[in-house]
């Protein structure tokens, strides 16, 4: 063993040999012997062995080869008792070797990560996004990176400290950068008052959540609905507001038939019949014609989903009309990546139909 190498060499002549000898041999054979010292976690190591220890990795530490690096980073991640040199210069090595430093040890101060945060390249951020605690300094250091992934990651990390200022911030440019919209409502820490305004531009689903999650008062929901409304009236053209004659009497005519339903929905799209699909949809769920409009055309999904869970659409039929519409009404949309759909079925697979059912009540009164 590791240890019983030292115990055997008279005042560690060992490890002091290899140390004082520059072939890569035994320098890696020294990160090996240092690497099982410190998997060894039965043995008791003396002070004085850790120190010697220590000093000596931080010497070599950069001739060791990168897979003996990385295999050393890892176990020292986790300790507190290493010299803050050693952990700074194994947090700005190549990536597979700081990867561990920066995600879990906790020997690396603000300034540390502040500084790889602004000289590092997104991989090195995003490992500091996960972290088990960061700093308020640090946090906005990762948003003005300005990068989407790193600052989605920041928001989902619960233990992540965002000031008031940064998460108004955030809050103001979900407005243009949806992904962060969801992380958001779904943060324990974000004021009622943002809350209330993230409510002004959030899916419907998300609406609902805000609702549920944030204790505003009914007035305040109120008056926000009520706004939103408003908004949403004055983008939307008159006729936008009413079906064409010709529809609503199609409509009633299927109606009277028993064939207001998913088929006759999907051939419509088929068809590019995009009133009739409207016409349908309206009597399918209740909406009002503008509101259904907006699923349909600028929704990113949920609100269909939670439109068809409510009217007890299967999975299939959920999915073939989710693809149908984007693929012959909103054809310019960009969302419709995979990663994208599945989020979307794993939406429409968690959402109840009691839940879907009550967000519709409030979907109808819009």
């Amino acid at each position: 063993m590791a240890q019983e190498t030292i115990q055997q060499s008279s005042e560690y002549g060992h490890l002091l040999q290899l140390a004082k000898e520059r072939s890569s041999e035994s320098r890696n054979e020294l990160g090996t012997i240092i690497q099982d010292l410190l998997e060894d976690q039965s043995s008791s190591v003396s002070d004085r062995e850790k120190n010697l220890m220590f000093k000596i990795l931080e010497s070599l530490v950069k001739e060791l080869e990168a897979s003996v690096r990385s295999d050393v980073a890892k176990l020292l991640a986790h300790r507190g008792d290493v010299p803050q040199s050693i952990i700074t210069h194994l947090a700005n090595d190549e990536f597979s070797v700081a990867s561990p430093i920066l995600t879990h040890s906790e020997l690396l101060r603000e300034v540390d990560l502040i500084q790889i945060i602004k000289d590092r390249t997104v991989e090195y951020q995003l490992a500091i996004t996960l972290r088990r605690e960061i700093s308020e300094g640090v946090s906005e250091a990762l948003v003005a990176t300005g990068h989407e992934d790193v600052i989605v990651s920041l928001l989902e990390n619960r233990d992540a400290q965002l000031s008031e200022s940064t998460m108004e911030y955030l809050v103001e440019e979900s407005k243009r950068v949806d992904t962060f919209q969801e992380p958001l409502v779904r943060r324990h820490d974000l004021p009622n008052n943002l809350a209330g305004k993230l409510y002004g531009w959030v899916s419907a689903a998300l609406r609902e959540e805000i609702v549920s999650k944030y204790d505003l008062p009914q007035e305040i929901i109120d008056d926000l609905r009520t706004k939103l409304t408003a908004a949403n009236s004055r983008d939307v053209k008159e006729e936008s507001e009413t079906l064409p004659q010709a529809t609503l009497d199609l409509v009633e005519q299927l109606k009277a038939k028993d064939m207001v339903n998913v088929d006759v929905l999907l051939a419509a799209l088929e068809q590019g019949e995009v009133s009739l699909v409207l016409g349908v949809f309206v009597e399918m769920t209740g909406l009002k014609v503008r509101f259904a409009k907006d699923i349909i055309f600028d929704g990113n999904g949920e609100e269909i989903a939670v439109a068809c869970r409510a009217i007890n659409l299967t999975e299939l039929q959920f999915l073939t009309l989710f693809k149908k519409t984007r693929k012959r009404i909103a054809s310019n949309r960009t969302d419709m990546t995979s990663d994208h759909i599945n989020k979307i079925l794993a939406f429409f697979r968690t959402m109840t139909p009691e839940a879907a059912q009550n967000a519709m009540k409030n979907w109808r009164t819009l």
